[in-house]
């Protein structure tokens, strides 16, 4: 039963931590400078994600990295420099 146990870790990491946090980080820096994320894997109940989606999480799956660096070159002023390695690359390909 380690799997099951471990999964259930998974939802409570995602709605007591993440989304708690996510909560927290909006109330003190308000909503137009900070989008808390997470990247998460695995199966979850639909609910489950709705409810961190509901507290101010924006959820990214781990299989498509690619979709999250897109948007966060998105949010950038243009002419910025790209801050990691992997998002260069990203950019590269455009």
């Amino acid at each position: 039963m380690q799997g099951v146990e471990l999964r259930s870790e998974f939802v409570k990491r995602l709605n007591n931590d993440a989304a708690a946090k996510a909560v927290a980080w909006l109330e003190d820096f308000g909503s137009t400078q900070v989008v808390p994320a997470a990247v998460i894997s695995g199966v979850y109940k639909l609910k489950k994600l709705q409810e961190a989606q509901q507290r101010g999480l924006t959820i990214f799956w781990s299989y498509n990295l690619p979709v999250m660096l897109h948007w966060i070159e998105s949010t950038r002023p243009s002419g910025d420099i790209p801050a990691t390695p992997m998002a260069r690359k990203s950019k590269k390909r455009r």
